[in-house]
């Protein structure tokens, strides 16, 4: 079931769940989910924007195995207190805030914006603070369901805790009814608006993505990358096809990035992207059913997609397709053509095909972007949130609208294939 949300007005106050967002209150620390409109956005701007800048002390967040914090430009008792620590440039969808307040409650507005849920992938097995961009409150159980989760299994997720300020403690989520602190603390219920969640995975890589609109635009295609094959010898049984597992001594080796043809067995991940950077669809890709079959994927996307290309036109162009095996390979490419009346039309799929031709067009498109935006010419990652290597926030759209791109990419790509 699709919700629409534009005309919220979310009230960030202490202790106080109304029609609204409770993010939270109190000159304290509390985590927090600030609501984004895309992957990355400039923590100055939004923070002005959203009037918010005067009533926040510090912010912290922890990215790239350090601290970093933000606090005002005027503020150099605190910078000069903190010149250790790197400073905080942009806030990031999916990403959890530690965030100090000076006053007792602050605003953000929804109107007019377009939000969509965030996938969470816990890249390793320690704890991190993340968040989902939620538009109304969901139950844990309901988050951290099966259908949720990358592995299907709620028990890879090993806690999950949020401080309940209304009551001054800390709540637990565990799957594990063993868990040696689940009954000093109480159970996460609810996870609201505004929240963030301080969370452990016990599997590398674990993604967690809510599946709660049905797709109204389904993209399909192949990838020319090959399936990476089995290896000798050594196997690991549990992972050995029927039909392989004996022939005389020969056993196969399948680690987790390798293909048994037939099996199922997930090898890769395919993302589209927003020219800005936007995470708009992720799937995993599994081994095909024979030898020499392309890798088949399916991207799917939802009514917030259909918002999100109302309000920002240019975003229904140069769609980035992204596949990537677990072994490191990838492929990508760029979905020229505006996709609204595809969505809009009887039949709302497309079909695309990635290759080493798209691949090849897409770094040509990389290093036109950079130049127009007087940047080096290896500054610019389509297929990579944010779009850029050094952390700047850049919208890639601008170059795009009125049909003005930087260069011709269907024509180039034409002639490379030609």
């Amino acid at each position: 079931m699709t919700r629409s949300f534009s005309q919220a007005t979310f009230t960030l106050t202490v202790f106080l769940w109304i029609s609204c967002l409770s993010l939270f209150g109190a000159p304290a620390f509390r985590m927090v989910d600030f609501p984004l409109e895309s992957a990355i956005v400039d923590i100055e701007q939004y923070l002005q924007q959203e009037g918010l800048d005067n009533r926040i002390e510090v912010i912290w967040s922890y990215e790239s195995d350090a601290w970093h914090y933000w606090a005002k430009s005027d503020r150099s008792d605190v910078h000069t207190l903190l010149n250790s620590f790197g400073k905080l440039t942009v806030l990031r969808l999916g990403a959890g805030y530690l965030v100090k307040f000076k006053t007792d409650s602050a605003t953000v507005s929804q109107q007019g914006k377009s939000l969509f849920h965030n996938a969470v992938r816990l890249a390793d097995t320690k704890h991190a603070l993340v968040s989902f961009n939620l538009k109304e409150p969901i139950s844990v159980s309901e988050l951290l369901s099966p259908a949720n989760i990358s592995t299907g299994n709620p028990s890879d997720i090993t806690e999950a805790w949020i401080y309940d300020h209304a009551h001054d403690h800390w709540a637990l989520y565990s799957p594990n009814k063993k868990h040696n602190r689940r009954n000093q603390h109480s159970r996460i219920s609810m996870i609201r608006p505004g929240d963030a969640l301080w969370i452990q995975s016990k599997v590398p890589g674990l993604e967690i993505r809510i599946q709660d609109d049905s797709p109204i635009f389904t993209i399909r295609g192949t990838s020319e990358l090959t399936p990476p094959a089995p290896s000798n010898p050594s196997a690991s049984r549990s992972r050995i096809s029927p039909s392989l597992q004996g022939i005389g001594d020969l056993t196969v080796q399948a680690d987790e990035s390798t293909c048994l043809y037939g099996s199922g067995d997930e090898i890769g991940t395919a993302n589209l992207y927003s020219i800005n950077g936007d995470l708009l669809s992720s799937s995993r890709v599994s081994c095909p059913e024979t030898v020499g079959a392309q890798l088949d994927f399916a991207l799917n996307l939802s009514q917030d997609f259909k918002n999100l290309i109302q309000d920002q036109p240019a975003l229904a162009k140069n769609l980035i397709v992204k596949i990537t095996l677990d072994d490191g390979r990838e492929e990508k490419g760029i979905i020229y053509d505006d996709v609204t009346s595809v969505i809009e039309g009887t039949d709302p799929s497309l079909i695309y095909n990635t290759s080493a031709e798209s691949t090849f067009v897409a770094m040509v498109a990389e290093m036109t972007l950079a130049q127009e935006s007087g940047l080096p010419n290896d500054a610019i990652t389509l297929g990579e949130e944010g779009n850029s290597a050094n952390n700047k926030v850049i919208s890639l759209s601008q170059f795009f609208v009125d049909d003005k791109a930087p260069i011709d990419l269907n024509r180039f790509q034409q002639l490379v294939s030609d």
